[in-house]
């Protein structure tokens, strides 16, 4: 049977519901969120962690009020560094594993890194509140800073590659063309679209 006598003979629903790869691509779409949720749960905890031991370190050598290393100020810490990382990272787009370009994420991975930990710069200072450890803090979090960039960047190029071992390139059959640049423009978006005749 021609493939012009199928869309002639039957609506638009029908094609899409009888096309068992239309049905797997829906399985795969599942699939896609659940991997980057875990992703983003993934680079949550590993952005939470870098700054808790250096926060904690931190707070050891400079605990003059003898209760910032308490476990309610350790966790409102942590609190106010998960929400801040969720909420900058999601603004920006970091956490679009193989939505977005692979240079994307890693710039949004280093940017909202960069905001979250210059805001914790100055609740670091009010959660102490004393401010003449600016000097030091400004210290600890550039080193912070620089540490979660490469962590953080490579851990994103692992999982956009991760991503797209488990979910390969969509095949696209091109039916006609027109003079729009419609097979040059897929083209170039290799990773996510194979274009066949």
């Amino acid at each position: 049977m021609d493939i012009l006598e199928v869309v002639e003979n039957n609506t638009y629903e029908e094609i899409i519901n009888s096309n068992e790869y239309t049905k797997a691509s829906k399985k795969n779409a599942g699939l896609k969120y659940t991997y980057r949720r875990v992703c983003t749960l993934v680079l949550i905890m590993l952005a939470t962690v870098s700054f808790f031991v250096a926060w904690y370190n931190f707070v050891q050598d400079n605990n003059y009020t003898g209760n910032l290393t308490g476990r309610g100020n350790l966790l409102l810490a942590l609190f106010i560094y998960v929400i801040l990382y969720y909420t900058v990272g999601r603004g920006i787009r970091a956490f679009n594993i193989g939505a977005e370009r692979l240079t994307n994420i890693t710039v949004a991975q280093i940017l909202t890194v960069f905001v979250v930990d210059a805001a914790e710069i100055f609740i670091s200072m009010a959660i102490q509140n004393n401010w003449r450890y600016l000097h030091r803090l400004l210290l600890v979090y550039a080193v912070l800073f620089l540490v979660q960039c490469v962590l953080l960047g490579i851990i994103s190029v692992g999982m956009v590659h991760v991503y797209f071992r488990l979910f390969p390139p969509i095949d696209i059959l091109e039916i006609y063309s027109r003079p729009n640049g419609v097979y040059e423009k897929l083209n170039r978006i290799g990773v996510k679209y194979r274009i066949t005749e």
